[in-house]
């Protein structure tokens, strides 16, 4: 028989202390029939590659794969370990995370418990160590939980439930081989495709209270590690431009667009906040405000409320939308 979940971890010079945690974690799971595919992208410390041979060794259903050459992303690797997949569903774990014991087994009856065909996507919370989000990160009350529930449910609130991240979810292999769904190949943002795409393509959604998984924020994390800000926003800019030209081609953009762009000027907003140089810091904000900010929709007064996370969210987009860079900058630093 297939295994029930494919969990596909992507490594790369992963510190021993974290890599040990996360397979330990997997290959621990309460649901046994799973296949663990770790695929490594090429990594100049050969630690990882043998600690995860290790796991291999003493777990006949752990598989270590290899990219033909370094990527600088987590996306292909992603997308091999997509490519070999066997299991009902998906699930992607981060080198560095920790999923729960039970994650396999309550997130795949969760989403086998509403018919033989299972549903496309189950979306669960997690908690975050490390960083400024440190807790549990909790799903938005307003989501439908514990029910079959698609986009067209959720009318403005898309975005509160895709998260833009791959490792809170569990995917229907065939659907997204169906809907040819994959990570793009960007270091920031990669799996922001994935999930939006699969949020718009997806039919049958489930999403689940239990806190379930265990994300790490770690000094030197592998994809954003080193990337400068505008680097990040660069990509948030070219992944966007893929998700539109995606969901015009399908005919799809109008119906989701203020979804779409809350969540782009969410991660943009982020990104320039982050930003260090005063110089790069107007440049960065010229950029937004030109190539987003200045025909987006909720960069107008009278889109509706529900389209942003909150009423503070539309004040700072308005704002960041007319404002010079010396304003923001004294805004944000004083």
């Amino acid at each position: 028989m297939p295994p029930k979940i494919s969990v596909i971890i992507p490594i790369y010079n992963t510190p021993e202390v974290y890599l040990r945690k996360c397979l330990s974690a997997v290959t621990k799971q309460t649901m046994r029939e799973l296949e663990i595919i770790i695929v490594d992208d090429c990594g100049s410390d050969s630690a990882a590659y043998n600690l995860a041979a290790s796991f291999c060794k003493r777990d006949d259903r752990v598989r270590l794969l290899q990219t033909p050459h370094n990527t600088g992303t987590a996306a292909e690797p992603r997308n091999i370990g997509m490519r070999e997949a066997a299991g009902e569903y998906i699930f992607f774990c981060d080198d560095d995370d920790f999923p729960d014991r039970n994650l396999c087994e309550v997130a795949y009856n969760a989403a086998t418990q509403y018919g033989d065909a299972g549903v496309d996507m189950v979306v669960f919370d997690i908690r975050e160590k490390g960083g400024k989000a440190d807790g549990d990160h909790w799903i938005p009350a307003r989501i439908p939980f514990n029910r079959v529930f698609s986009r067209r449910d959720t009318d403005g609130i898309i975005s509160e439930y895709v998260g833009d991240v791959v490792w809170n979810k569990l995917f229907r292999r065939e659907f997204l081989i169906d809907n040819d769904l994959y990570c793009f190949p960007t270091r920031a943002y990669d799996d922001r495709f994935l999930s939006w795409c699969a949020a718009i393509a997806a039919t049958r959604v489930v999403a689940i209270r239990d806190v379930l998984h265990t994300h790490v924020h770690r000094p030197a994390q592998r994809t954003a590690s080193g990337q400068s800000q505008r680097g990040k926003i660069d990509d948030a800019f070219t992944v966007y431009e893929a998700m539109r030209e995606r969901f015009n081609r399908l005919g799809q953009y109008d119906d989701v667009r203020y979804d779409v762009e809350n969540s782009m000027i969410a991660s943009v907003m982020y990104d320039l906040m982050r930003e260090r140089d005063e110089r790069e810091f107007a440049l960065l904000l010229a950029q937004i405000q030109r190539e987003l900010l200045s025909h987006c929709l909720l960069a107008e007064e009278q889109t509706p409320i529900k389209y942003y996370h909150n009423e503070y969210f539309k004040r700072d987009v308005l704002f960041m939308r007319d404002c010079s860079a010396a304003d923001l900058w004294r805004a944000i630093h004083g």
